[in-house]
């Protein structure tokens, strides 16, 4: 994951990268934590209060490959591909809830307008 100054879009600032152990597909900043959605590990959590100097990830494993994330409040949704979506309470970043399963098939995309949930689905 790279984390790019953009304040100035004529000349952006020089990357600050951060490795996840899979593969980053979906990134979600709420606050001072990005949330990834990081295929086989599950969601990624990142503290990112220092942009030059991000936090180690700290993984949530979850049934599925975290495919996509959207963050509203204190709950992060997770798209699992085959293994369809999981909430997770996410109040304290440093120790996420357990996470609750519903489930979908194929899921690729979420997108949240609480309280309604709109899901990517493949048929």
């Amino acid at each position: 994951m790279a984390i790019i100054n953009i304040s100035d879009p004529l000349n952006p600032g020089t990357p600050s990268h951060i490795n996840t152990t899979s593969d980053a597909g979906d990134v979600f900043v709420s606050g001072d934590y990005a949330y990834v959605a990081d295929d086989a590990s599950g969601l990624a959590i990142i503290n990112v209060s220092d942009p030059l100097n991000p936090g180690t990830p700290s993984y949530l494993d979850i049934t599925g490959d975290a495919r996509s994330v959207f963050v509203s409040g204190d709950y992060v949704y997770v798209a699992n591909g085959e293994s369809g979506f999981a909430i997770i309470n996410v109040s304290d970043p440093l120790n996420p809830g357990t996470s609750l399963h519903i489930d979908l098939t194929r899921l690729r995309q979420i997108m949240n307008k609480i309280p309604t949930t709109f899901i990517m689905d493949k048929l």
